[in-house]
């Protein structure tokens, strides 16, 4: 071993070491040792000797420090090696105390698997719909432009040319709006979802084709060769992913198409993922058409510019456009949003709802897990005392604890993993279709690394306060007794805290599933104004080449509607340009004959071109005058029937029928005045949850002529069964229209209950995972109210003995112990009321005919936790009162 040979009692004060270990001052003698004995050997006396080794060695401190810090290394590694080693003891140590206590394990294991699963399945639908980026490149600097007023968000052609040739804050935008395209040229027609976009679409999101090209100015140009880009989709479903698809020519609409692209299928999502994209190629007359609005705008800002700036830029170019032209036919501001929350809408709220409300269960298990944890510490008392008093640290306790812990919530966290691979398939399975890119969800990386995260900091929340508690044992205590005595108290009050808390959390997710399934059952009992039993409908749109001209497209419809009518399976049909709930919009402005031709007289409504027969065959009740019929044609008086929220705006409480309006397409110059036919209940167009709005439809013989081209010559053919049963009528409905034209398809038929029960569906969502979290969440806390009664019972046990041996009576134990279990639970429900009143308001807005603090829903939410914490507590109650009091007192 190395020595120092005196050299610390020769080395001056100023010279050695201070505050440095032992080892460096072992260290520095050694080297001057080595010195010294070289001198020495040449003829130096020792003292001498050591002068030279002294002189020679130079700068000390230099020497010194490298020595510390060779010193403070072996020491960092050496603590190292000794922090891994005991890990490693204290993983086995914990195993092994969990495999002796099997019960306990499973029970903990199996309800941190319940709140990790449950959390992490939910994570994966939140990261898939709100957090995971865009596909694309900078996908937070893409947004979406509305027009803002007039209840119309969409924007005309004129309009968005303007604001494309004045703003200066993106580095380009795009126009588009979703049609649909025929697909001839094989076996059955196909109707293709089509987008028609301008020229800088692609070039606005940042995606490059996975085959050929994008489009191109040119291509964008009125007169150009029609050009298509494919979507991965339609690639691989109706062309066998063909590599050589680029280059071909394809039947759209009856004109010929060259493809130009394919693009990658993580495009397909975007606004559910149109099949094909075309050139909007506007016309001169198109360019300056300035009072249809029908287009969806989209830019992509310049570096550097904040959504801010490019808001304020918007609302200033709106103003100049509205105050340079008719203020009617142009929006005096514009929204600028990012498009990702554009896409994602109200859904993001509803998730990140979700998310918060699963993260309570969460802490509702790790609260019961730490109650388990604190009764089997109470078990251990003696054990850690007796490891204390031989020489373990509290630290050194708490660490052993806490790697036990560890060990539990990895298995539930992997467990949890799962679970939560189910969960979300389930969600995908259950969820509302329109929810964007809920298909993408699933156990990802990205979703297994949250899982270990909650897995570990779980192991934190329900551990940590159990290890303080069980380290604190002393020797003394522990054998007074066998530990009971002490710090029973304190415990007792830990676990009752818990159990207030999961109370607390319990009220919060009942209350929010309480009101929830409240506003689903009135959501349930509207009336959606129209009856959809055995009414089918599917969508119909002529190509331009085929039917050009206005009277072609009335025709061809009016040879549909018959030849619909002459199958035996249809009681009734018509023809509407949309039907109720399919979130499909059309506005215009109208005002009464006999007022002033004024902004404030002509309120916005939504229009409809229907036929006769559609009425009745939607089962809308005629309340005054009648539906249309055949006489009311083209060149017949310009007739009209509207709803009653209309009738109300425009008559007040005078008669509707008889009275005029003004048309579609009027001005000051020429009103176009529209007799009122007929008026019709009003229908929840826009969801059973959004208030009626006024409507106006006009027969489909008088449409304006121009009009087709902007809807597309597109109707919807909706029919009744005989049978009232919707999908029998799918065949003669798609033979109907062959008989017609044999190129015509029909999009896919969908019943109008269908369309009901998406309407419902968000809700029925909502309110389904809640309830199922909530559930949860009340199972897990009266586990846990169950579990401090029997706790209660176990440490009294000798007490509630002397009771009864003085002459308490079954029923006094029994309400003893029931009063010691409700303390908690009564604390935890006030608490949670207080949090209630505060939390429930995030709700409002996914409620309907209930306000957050509905009385009824409290109070029976208050009334079915206090149940259930009775309940919980009779079974060890009863437990204490059977309890043998010369047993006790003699053990």
């Amino acid at each position: 071993m190395r020595g120092d040979r005196g050299w610390g009692r020769i080395l001056p004060a100023r010279l050695r070491p201070r505050g440095v270990a032992e080892e460096v001052d072992t260290e520095l003698a050694f080297h001057l040792e080595m010195r010294a004995q070289e001198y020495a050997g040449r003829g130096l006396s020792d003292e001498a000797a050591r002068a030279e080794a002294l002189r020679r060695m130079g700068d000390l401190d230099r020497v010194r420090g490298t020595c510390r810090t060779l010193a403070e290394a072996r020491e960092r590694d050496m603590r190292r090696a000794e922090w891994w080693d005991e890990f490693r003891q204290d993983l086995r140590f914990g195993a092994r105390q969990l495999l002796r206590t099997r019960g306990l394990a499973a029970v903990a294991v199996l309800t941190l698997a319940l709140g990790i699963g449950a959390t992490a399945a939910i994570f994966g639908v939140v990261d898939a719909v709100v957090l995971r980026p865009l596909p694309f490149a900078e996908p937070e600097r893409v947004v979406r432009l509305r027009a803002d007023g007039g209840g119309v968000s969409s924007v005309s052609n004129a309009n968005f040319l303007d604001w494309q040739a004045q703003a200066r804050s993106f580095t380009a935008m795009t126009a588009a709006v979703r049609t649909g395209i025929t697909l001839t040229g094989r076996d059955v027609p196909l109707l293709l979802s089509d987008a028609q976009v301008s020229a800088d679409y692609f070039r606005v999101f940042g995606v490059r084709p996975m085959l050929g090209r994008t489009f191109v100015p040119a291509d964008d140009a009125a007169g150009a060769a029609p050009v298509v880009v494919l979507s991965a989709r339609a690639w691989a479903r109706y062309f066998a992913s063909d590599s050589g698809i680029v280059g071909r020519t394809l039947s759209l609409d009856g004109v010929p198409h060259t493809v130009i692209g394919v693009m990658p299928p993580s495009f397909d999502y975007i606004d559910n993922g149109p099949e094909a994209w075309v050139p909007l190629a506007l016309t001169p007359e198109e360019r300056a058409q300035r009072g249809a609005s029908y287009l969806d705008v989209y830019a992509r800002l310049r570096p550097g510019v904040s959504l801010r700036e490019a808001q304020a830029e918007m609302s200033a170019i709106a103003g100049r456009i509205a105050s340079a032209v008719d203020s009617t036919n142009s929006p005096d501001e514009v929204l600028v949003r990012p498009f990702a929350e554009d896409l994602v809408g109200d859904y993001r709220g509803r998730l990140l709802t979700l998310l918060g409300a699963v993260g309570f269960v969460l802490l509702i298990a790790c609260a019961n897990v730490a109650n388990l944890l604190l009764a089997r510490g109470a078990a251990r008392t003696k054990e850690l005392a007796i490891r204390g008093a031989l020489g373990a640290g509290r630290r050194r306790l708490v660490r052993q604890l806490l790697t036990e812990s560890l060990v539990l919530a990895l298995l539930g966290g992997a467990a949890g993993a799962l679970l939560a691979v189910l969960g979300v398939r389930g969600l995908v399975a259950i969820g509302p279709e329109d929810v964007p890119r809920l298909d993408q969800a699933r156990v990802d990386g990205r979703v297994l690394l949250f899982t270990l995260a909650l897995a570990v900091i779980s192991s934190v929340v329900f551990g940590l306060a159990p290890a303080l508690r069980s380290a604190r044992a002393s020797l003394q205590g522990a054998l007074r007794e066998g530990g009971r005595t002490g710090a029973a108290g304190v415990r007792d009050r830990l676990r009752g805290g818990l159990v207030a808390a999961e109370v607390a959390m319990a009220l919060l997710l009942l209350t929010g599933a309480g009101l929830l399934t409240r506003s689903a059952v009135l959501l349930h009992q509207v009336e959606p104004g129209f009856d959809p039993t055995g009414v089918l409908t599917a969508r119909i749109m002529l190509p331009a080449e085929t039917y050009p001209t206005g009277e072609q497209v009335v025709h061809a419809y009016q040879r549909i509607l018959d030849e619909a009518r002459r199958a035996p399976e249809v009681a009734s049909a018509g023809l509407t340009l949309m039907v109720p709930l399919a979130a499909d919009n059309a506005n215009a402005a109208v005002s009464a004959e006999g007022q002033a031709f004024t902004e404030e007289n002509r309120p916005m409504v939504n229009f409809r071109f229907t036929s006769g027969g559609y009425f009745a065959t939607m089962g809308i009740p005629m309340r005054h005058g009648r539906e249309f019929t055949r006489q009311d044609a083209a060149g017949s008086p310009r007739v009209a029937v509207i709803n009653e929220t209309l009738a109300r705006k425009l008559f007040g409480d005078e008669p509707a029928v008889g009275r005029r309006i003004t048309g579609l397409t009027a001005d000051p110059d020429d009103p176009q005045w529209t007799t009122v036919v007929g008026v019709v209940g009003d229908i929840h167009d826009a969801g059973l949850g959004a208030p009626t709005v006024p409507e106006v439809y006009y027969p489909v013989a008088q449409a304006p002529p121009d009009i087709w081209p902007l809807l597309q010559r597109s109707l919807v053919l909706v029919a009744r069964s005989k049978t009232d049963d919707a999908a029998a009528l799918e065949r003669p409905l798609r033979e109907a229209v062959a008989r017609v034209d044999r190129n015509l398809p029909t999009a896919k038929p969908r019943s109008m209950e269908a369309y009901v029960a998406e309407s419902l569906a968000t809700s029925r969502f909502s309110t389904l995972l809640l309830g199922t979290l909530s559930a949860i969440g009340l199972v897990l806390a009266v586990v846990g109210i169950y579990g401090v009664i029997a706790y209660f019972v176990a440490q009294r046990a000798p007490e509630i003995s002397v009771r009864m041996a003085l002459g308490a009576t079954p029923r006094s134990i029994l309400g003893l112990v029931v009063r010691s279990g409700l303390r908690p639970v009564g604390l935890g429900i006030g608490v949670g009321l207080v949090a209630s009143f505060w939390l429930t308001g995030i709700l409002s807005s996914l409620l309907y005919g209930v306000t957050p603090t509905d009385p009824a829903t409290v109070v029976g939410v208050v009334l079915l936790l206090l149940g259930a914490a009775v309940l919980a507590s009779l079974v060890p109650a009863r437990r204490a009162t059977r309890v043998d009091p010369a047993r006790v007192l003699q053990g």
